[in-house]
């Protein structure tokens, strides 16, 4: 019971501190002032439960006073249960309860829950370590300003004892002394505490006494004040006018930044529109408080204002030309919807007490929001992949209290504390967000990739095109005012039961993922912790011929002489083999270059763009089958081991086509998992990360317009700071290295996998990521879990840590392939076999260092083409001898020639056309574009950067920029 409390109020208020003060320290980049930032925005936002808790306290005091002399008398006169009688009946009269003075102590008791997240949250902030404030040397640990004594306990104690004061101004005896010792077992319980958790609680007791001060002072509260003041100076305001002239200085502003960023004029123009933002919040807020006086409503908008004043006043303190115009344009447009929508909702009359049918459609639209985000984002995502989420039901039920919190209890409690005439808006408004979250997870997914468990795009996330995003806000806008009709024509009863049915279509939903991951091979790891706990999979042939292609994703062929340099004996442990240093790629990532490198010729940009009538899609996925197929028809026994389908986004998922031609496939998962498990390697770390990023942030990331999702994402980090791993320590680096573990999981049991026997002839694929992985290999070209230090030779010849990363990885993964070989040295299988160790593409647009053309290490002359520069190595039949090297120009779309030479050559099997180099005796076009495939053309490659190159990649003069 108390884990489900504790998950259910405890754990969102925690992500929220979290996400609060990660903004904060983007902002201040001190940990100090991004805790008392912190502080002042919780009482910001908790702030309407405050003023509400004063409205309550204010009503019990009236009532208490208005009894007082009747109730003095019932106790002087009569004893024992003719007084309680009495007294009873008096309190019936009056409408008092002693229950409200439970509820007039709410003010102190919201506090509770934001006590113990705050303890929860800052006692365990691991970036708080070694970091100081004023004379707070590490807000990580107790301040000991003095050496044994701690001095922030007494500024804590001072200050809450102060503000106990002033809050308990009129009340009873009992009250105050009760206030005294609660400050006082504070100062008993935190006296210990990290400094950095007393430095958010003195900031939060200052606040409260502030506001009881100015709430005090001449009796009348400090919100009725300004209310006064801003009603004389507005008075005569029945529309903010100055709109319209915000708004074009605004969009010229927008405008001159995007065309003329250069133009001295265009920075008058684009800092006058960050300051046209806020002094319109400033007069808009005014406007306000001189309409709607004093009510809930008004104090919510106004925070909304202030909130958008000050993200522009953030964006000048730093670089205002970072955002896009579109982001200008579309705030100022949300800032208008906030001036206007009060307004526009009274002359619909929506300011009045709602029946019991709007009641209705409020409980609906809460449990649709519920519903979506704790339960049908979570199992959507987790039936999407089973085995790699892991999302258990543990898992997803934590999820669903979140929802429950966020979406259920705090909006129900704020509906009720609304005064009546306040709801049936809060009913609109709540309809509106409920149906628009539905109508953006089902008809405005995003196309943003490959999500890994610790909830991060594999690409990073990719920018929503503009018109998508213009699309999807004009259809939430839409259906706003579809949905304000609907309200003011009173269909309501017809809205609850669409309401309803959405609510029974969501949970059923709900149901198909369930089944969908009850009925997947989702299993956990092993739980045999040695070799046999794998089984073998790879057939290979003892008599028959067997040709392998080592498929090493973002292999550098660059690495490769600085291999031999490290481990000089591969020259002799790569026997038969032959390197080709002059291999060109098609692309710069996966999408582009792989159906070229498994189809030929007639699968490059150029191939693609001959064949218009038919989609990108559909050859894309036909060039990676050529080889497959052709070997399948041949009557080998083929096997493709993390199948290399799984980057093309296909429209469909029916994969029979597999089935159909007797392949086998397998993506390796448990053998990844066990491997992790023999090796005390914790395989949920991503999960321990994915809860606090968190699952429930991907229900919002879901549920939110696209405008607003790379905000949420925030580079995959969701908003936090902190790690949340009791494992940091000793696994300091194991969030960057799992996934590179769980391919070099595959190269390690690489021989175990292999399934030697006296069959027919094998063609196997067997892609792996471990050189693409890369933060997790040292300098020695070990794999390791802790945080890795780069010698500064290194650095000084690589020209960066990611470059030095990139090539210690790859000079590891090219060194372990070895023992592979070896392996199939010693079992009589290497001469009949014919290996081929390839890359799709190299690695671009980061500097990373290559021999043959990065002479300024780290410089910028020439690191496009290291993208286009991958490892190419082939061993064919009975080749023995030490490691040779080619000087022929190749490209990696030679990969189906060099292997069929030996069956005599072959045609495609989906066009008839030879399976030869013959394209390669012209200029070839290569390009730079997306790593997603729907972000190209229909039927060809649309490329962000396009060469032709000829005769030899090697030699920069012979690449020609094309548009």
């Amino acid at each position: 019971m108390l884990h489900i409390l504790f998950q259910m109020l405890i754990a969102p208020l925690v992500s929220l501190l979290n996400r609060v003060l990660t903004a904060s320290y983007e902002l201040t980049g001190n940990y100090g002032l991004s805790i008392l930032m912190m502080s002042a925005v919780i009482n910001v936002l908790i702030y309407p439960f405050f003023a509400l808790a004063d409205t309550w306290q204010k009503e019990e005091r009236l009532i208490l006073d208005r009894m007082a002399p009747r109730r003095k008398d019932i106790r002087e006169v009569f004893k024992g249960d003719e007084q309680y009688f009495y007294l009873k009946t008096l309190y019936r009269q009056n409408g008092y309860s002693p229950l409200l003075s439970i509820r007039s102590s709410f003010g102190m008791l919201i506090q509770i829950p934001f006590f113990i997240a705050a303890y929860r949250f800052l006692s365990g902030f691991e970036p708080l370590q070694g970091e100081g404030f004023l004379f707070l040397k590490d807000l990580s640990v107790p301040d000991g300003t003095f050496g044994m004594i701690n001095l922030m306990p007494f500024v804590m104690t001072a200050l809450n004892l102060a503000s106990a004061s002033v809050y308990s101004s009129g009340q009873s005896r009992s009250g105050k002394i009760q206030l005294f010792i609660m400050a006082g077992l504070f100062f008993v319980l935190l006296y210990t505490a990290p400094s950095g958790l007393l430095l958010y609680w003195s900031c939060n007791n200052f606040i409260s006494l502030v506001k009881n001060l100015l709430s005090r002072w001449e009796g009348v509260p400090v919100s009725e004040r300004l209310n006064r003041y801003s009603g004389h100076l507005l008075m005569k305001i029945k529309a903010p006018l100055w709109l319209p002239a915000a708004a074009v200085l605004y969009v010229c502003g927008s405008v001159g930044l995007y065309y003329l960023v250069k133009n001295p004029v265009t920075v008058a123009l684009v800092y006058g529109a960050y300051f046209c933002t806020l002094i319109l919040s400033v007069p808009a807020l005014l406007y306000f408080l001189a309409e709607y006086k004093g009510n809930f409503l008004t104090r919510l908008i106004s925070v909304g204002l202030l909130t958008t004043g000050a993200a522009a006043l953030v964006q000048l303190w730093g670089n205002p030309f970072v955002q896009d115009p579109q982001d200008l344009i579309v705030n100022l447009f949300l800032i208008i919807v906030l001036c206007f929508l009060p307004s526009l909702l009274n002359k619909a009359q929506m300011f009045t007490a709602p029946g019991k049918t709007e009641g209705a459609v409020f409980l609906t639209s809460l449990a649709v929001l519920t519903v979506l985000a704790g339960l049908v984002v979570p199992t959507a995502l987790a039936a999407s992949s089973p085995y790699e989420m892991q999302i258990g039901l543990a898992l997803i039920i934590q999820v669903l209290l979140w929802a429950f919190f966020s979406f259920a209890l705090v909006p129900l409690f704020l509906y009720y504390a609304l005064p009546a005439t306040y709801r049936k808006a809060v009913v609109y408004l709540t309809a509106v967000v409920a149906c628009g979250s539905v109508l953006n997870f089902l008809f405005f997914p995003g196309s943003y990739g490959v999500i890994s468990e610790s909830l991060q795009f594999e690409f990073g996330f990719v920018h929503d095109p503009k018109p998508a995003v213009l699309l999807n806000l004009a259809v939430l806008g839409g259906m706003g005012l579809f949905l304000l009709g609907v309200f003011l024509k009173t269909e309501l009863f017809r809205f609850r039961q669409f309401l309803t049915l959405l609510l029974v279509s969501l949970l059923a939903m709900t149901g198909y993922n369930g089944l969908a991951l009850s009925g997947s091979d989702r299993k956990e790891a092993p739980a045999g912790t040695d070799l046999l706990a794998v089984e073998p999979a790879i057939p290979l042939s003892r008599k028959a011929h067997n040709t392998i292609i080592l498929f090493s994703d973002r292999a550098l062929a660059g690495a490769l002489p600085l291999a031999l340099e490290a481990f000089p004996e591969l020259e002799e442990r790569y026997d038969g083999f032959t390197w080709y240093p002059d291999t060109l790629s098609f692309g710069v990532n996966t999408i582009t270059s792989l159906p070229a490198m498994l189809g030929g010729y007639e699968y490059t940009p150029q191939g693609m763009a001959a064949r218009p009538e038919e989609s990108l899609k559909k050859k894309a996925f036909e060039g990676v089958m050529v080889l497959p197929r052709l070997f399948s028809d041949r009557n080998h026994r083929v096997y493709m081991a993390n199948p290399l389908h799984k980057g093309f986004n296909l429209d469909t998922a029916d994969l029979s086509v597999f089935d159909e031609m007797g392949i086998q496939r397998d993506d390796l998962s448990r053998v990844q998992a066990s491997w992790l498990a023999s090796h005390d390697i914790p395989s949920d770390f991503g999960k321990i990360l994915m809860r606090d990023k968190s699952l429930f942030q991907f229900s919002l990331f879901r549920m939110a317009p696209r405008y607003v999702r790379r905000k949420i994402y925030d580079d995959g980090n969701w908003h936090s700071l902190n790690k949340d791993n009791p494992d940091y320590e000793t696994y300091a680096n194991l969030f960057n290295a799992l996934s590179f573990y769980k391919e070099w999981a595959v190269l390690d049991w690489l021989p175990a996998l292999m399934a030697p026997d006296e069959g027919g002839p094998t063609f196997s694929i067997i892609g792996n990521k471990a050189s693409h992985e890369v933060l997790a290999v040292n300098a020695d070209f070990e794999a390791v879990t802790s945080l890795i230090d780069y010698p500064e030779e290194d650095l000084a010849l690589y020209g960066s840590k990611n470059s030095a990363a990139h090539i210690y990885t790859n000079v590891a993964v090219i060194n372990k392939l070895a023992d592979w070989l070896d392996w199939l040295k010693a079992e009589g299988l290497y001469d009949n076999t014919q290996i081929l160790i390839v890359s799709d593409h190299g690695r671009a647009g980061e500097g990373v260092y290559d021999p043959y053309f990065s002479e300024d290490p780290g410089g910028d002359h020439a690191p496009e083409y290291v993208g286009f520069h991958p490892l190419m190595l082939f061993k064919p039949f009975g080749s023995r001898g030490l490691l040779g090297t080619s000087e022929a120009f190749m490209t990696n779309a030679d990969t189906p020639e060099l292997l069929l030479e030996a069956f005599g050559g072959a045609d495609n099997p989906y066009t008839g056309k030879p399976l030869d180099s013959s394209a390669k005796e012209g200029p070839l076009l290569v390009g730079d574009g997306s790593n997603l495939i729907y972000n190209h053309g229909s039927a060809e490659y649309i490329h962000r950067k396009s060469y032709m190159v000829e005769k030899s990649m090697l030699d920069t003069a012979n690449w020609r920029t094309v548009k």
